[in-house]
C-alpha cells in the first residue's frame, strides 16, 4: 500500500524506477514490522572495538579535510563509520552546505535500524534536507514521505506530534503543481488510520505501563522537530529547562533498560514492550521553579560521554524507577554528540556546559529538599568543577548524597576538587572498574589514569567511599554498570535513600587492598525494595508474611524470598 501511494504521488508526473529504488529497502522493513515481533531485550548496542588516540585524531583530521574541500566523494574511512556516527557528521555536512557528500554518509543507512528507533526517522529528514538543498522536490517528498512512515510506525498515529507533522507535510505541498493533489489526499489518508499490526494511540491506551515524570536542565539547542526523540540536538546553547515524561512497561526487569536492538527488525514502539520518551514540554525558569521543587528530596541524574537526551532520558527514568525515588526526579544533559567518536567533541562541550549546570544546581537546591547527586563518566568533570563554584557563590547551600559513577577525570584533580565537597554534602561514594574500556580509551587519550579506572589500588580519599565494581555483568565497554547491575543499584538505594555506612549496605564487602567492592552475591535491588516495602505495611510482622508466604507458593522462586527475608531482618535491626 505504501509503496503503491507513493509511486502515485510522487510518479505520476515524471518515470518511477529511481523511486521505487530508493524507497523498496523502507517498504521491505515495513512489511517485516507487520509479520515479526520482538521480545523484551536488555540488550545494549553492539559490541565495540574503543578507538585509540591516533584514530580519534585521524578521524577528525578527515573530518576537517572533507569540510575544507579536500575531497569530492567520502572517503571510504567515513563510508564505514559506526551506526551512530554517520548522523552527526551528516548534520555537519549539510550545515557547510555539502549535501552530495551528506547523501554518499546517508546511503542505506535505514537497512540498520528499525521503526523502533529514533534514528530512522532522522535519517530521511536528513536526506530530505540534502536533496532539499540540491534542489530536487521529488527526492525532498520521498525522503519526507518515509520520515513521516517511520514518525507514525515508532510513536503511533495518534501521536500529537506525528499529527502535527503529517499537517505540516500536506501544508507544504497541497499547492505544488510538481505534485498529484488526489494522491497527497490518498497518502495523508492512509497515514492517519490506525496501525492495523499494532495496537493504536499507544501512549493514550489504558497498557499497564508507569509514567515516570522527569524535569530536566540541558544546554543543547533544540533540533527542527518536536519529536520528543528528536527536540534536542547536539549543538551547544543556553541553559532550557522543562518537564518530561518516560513510560516504564508493565513487564519491566530491574536494571533493564528495554529498548529494541538496533539490529532486530521490531514492531512499533509501545509501552507495552519498551521504555518510550512520551512527552517533553519546555517551560520557563519561573514555571519549572513553581513545578520542580518543594520541600521533598530531589534525585538528579547527569550522564556522561556518547549519550544522546533522547538515551539519557530513559536511563535516568529507568534507575529513578527502579530505585522507586520518593522524591522528584531531575535530568541534566549536555550536548554531548552521541557517538563513540564524538570524544575530542564531548571533551570541549563538557567544560563549556559548567554554567549552565551551575545555574541549574541553583534553581534545585532553592528549597529545603535534600539534592542528591548521580553523574557518570564524563559528566563528572563539569560537576565537579561546577560545585567547587556554587559552593562557593551559595555558602548557604548544603547537597545531600553524591555518587560519582565511573568518572572520567584525572585521579590528582579529583583527588582535589573534591575537598571543596568536605562539610557541604552527606556522603560520597566513588563506583570504579577495572574493566571500564571507556577509561582505558580516556587514559590514552588524555595520559593519565582516571578516578573510576581502579586499577590494583583504589583512590583513599577523605570523607569518599570507594567501591570497586570490577566483574560485574556490564555493557560491552564495561562503562554502564551503574544503571545495568542490580547490586550497584541495590547500594545505590542503601546509601542515598537508606543512609547506612558501607559497612551497613547489602551488596559491599571489604577489598583485600582497599576499600570496598560490589560482591555478585550481595543483595538485588529487587529483593531490597520489596523487603523495604513489606517493612513498611506489616512492621515486625513482615517476617511471618514472607514466611507463610513461601509455606503457599514453593514454586515462587525460594532464593529470592531467602533474600527478602535477610534483608527484613537488616532493616528492622536497623530501625532499632
Amino acid at each position: 500500500m505504501l509503496v503503491q501511494l507513493i509511486d502515485q504521488i510522487c510518479c505520476r508526473v515524471r518515470g518511477c524506477t529511481a523511486t521505487r529504488r530508493l524507497i523498496l529497502p523502507v517498504a521491505l522493513i515495513v512489511i517485516a514490522h507487520s509479520t515479526q515481533s520482538i521480545a523484551q531485550s536488555n540488550t545494549q548496542s553492539s559490541a565495540q572495538t574503543p578507538p585509540d588516540l591516533n584514530a580519534f585524531q585521524q578521524y577528525d583530521k578527515t573530518v576537517s579535510d572533507l569540510l575544507t574541500g579536500k575531497f569530492t566523494t567520502l572517503p571510504e574511512a567515513l563510508q564505514s563509520e559506526s551506526i551512530d556516527a554517520p548522523f552527526a557528521l551528516a548534520q555537519l555536512l549539510l550545515q557547510n552546505k555539502k549535501p552530495e557528500l551528506a547523501l554518499q554518509l546517508l546511503t542505506n543507512r535505514e537497512t540498520a535500524l528499525t521503526s523502533s528507533d529514533p534514528r530512522l526517522t532522522y535519517v530521511f529528514r536528513l536526506r530530505a534536507e540534502a536533496w532539499r538543498q540540491l534542489g530536487d522536490k521529488k527526492q525532498t517528498r520521498i525522503s519526507e514521505i518515509s520520515a513521516l512512515e517511520a514518525m507514525r510506525e515508532r510513536l503511533g498515529y495518534q501521536h500529537p506530534v506525528f499529527m502535527s507533522a503529517v499537517d505540516e507535510f500536506f501544508q507544504h505541498w497541497k499547492h505544488d503543481d510538481t505534485v498529484d493533489q488526489s494522491a497527497l489526499s490518498e497518502l495523508i489518508d492512509w497515514l492517519q488510520r490506525p496501525v492495523e499490526t499494532e495496537e493504536t494511540a499507544s501512549f493514550t491506551a489504558e497498557s499497564g505501563a508507569v509514567v515516570v515524570p522527569l524535569f530536566y536542565g540541558t544546554n543543547r539547542q533544540r533540533g527542527a522537530s518536536s519529536d520528543p526523540a528528536e527536540f534536542y540536538g547536539t549543538r551547544l546553547g543556553n541553559l532550557e529547562v522543562g518537564e518530561l515524561s518516560v513510560t516504564i512497561p508493565p513487564g519491566h526487569q530491574h536494571s533493564v533498560l528495554e529498548k529494541p536492538a538496533f539490529w532486530q527488525l521490531a514492531g512499533r514502539t509501545n509501552q507495552q514492550k519498551f521504555i518510550v520518551l512520551a512527552d517533553i514540554n519546555p517551560l520557563t525558569t519561573t514555571e519549572f521553579s513553581d513545578r520542580c521543587c518543594d520541600e521533598k528530596d530531589k534525585l538528579l541524574l547527569i550522564h556522561g560521554y556518547n549519550v544522546s537526551f533522547y538515551n539519557g532520558a530513559l536511563r535516568a527514568a529507568q534507575i529513578t524507577y527502579d530505585l522507586e525515588f520518593p522524591g522528584t526526579a531531575h535530568y541534566f544533559s549536555w550536548p554531548s554528540q552521541g557517538s563513540l567518536w564524538g570524544y575530542l567533541s564531548d571533551s570541549n562541550n563538557v567544560v563549556a556546559s559548567r554554567p549552565a549546570i551551575i545555574e541549574y544546581l541553583d534553581l534545585l537546591t532553592r528549597t529545603s529538599g535534600r539534592l542528591h547527586i548521580v553523574a557518570h563518566s564524563m559528566g563528572n568533570r563539569y560537576l565537579l568543577e561546577a560545585l567547587e563554584i556554587f559552593l562557593r557563590d551559595f555558602p548557604d547551600r548544603q547537597l545531600g548524597k553524591i555518587i560519582f559513577a565511573a568518572p572520567d577525570v584525572d585521579q590528582i584533580e579529583f583527588g582535589i576538587r573534591v575537598q571543596s565537597l568536605y562539610g557541604r554534602v552527606d556522603g560520597m561514594a566513588l563506583y570504579s572498574s577495572n574493566n571500564d574500556q571507556a577509561l582505558k580509551i580516556s587514559r590514552s587519550v588524555n595520559g593519565r589514569a582516571r578516578a573510576g579506572d581502579s586499577g590494583a589500588t583504589l583512590l583513599d580519599l577523605k570523607d569518599v567511599t570507594s567501591i570497586d565494581v570490577t566483574g560485574l555483568a556490564e555493557d560491552s565497554l564495561g562503562h554502564s554498570y551503574f544503571g545495568d547491575a542490580d547490586q550497584v543499584l541495590a547500594d545505590m538505594m542503601g546509601f542515598v535513600q537508606l543512609d547506612w555506612s558501607a559497612d551497613q549496605r547489602c551488596s559491599l564487602t571489604p577489598r583485600d587492598q582497599s576499600g570496598w567492592k560490589i560482591d555478585k552475591r550481595g543483595c538485588r535491588i529487587g529483593a531490597l525494595l520489596a523487603a523495604k516495602q513489606l517493612v513498611e505495611k506489616h512492621n515486625r510482622d513482615a517476617s511471618d508474611f514472607v514466611s507463610q508466604h513461601m509455606a503457599n507458593n514453593t514454586d515462587d522462586d525460594p532464593q529470592f524470598w531467602q533474600e527478602v527475608l535477610a534483608l527484613i531482618d537488616r532493616l528492622l535491626v536497623e530501625d532499632d
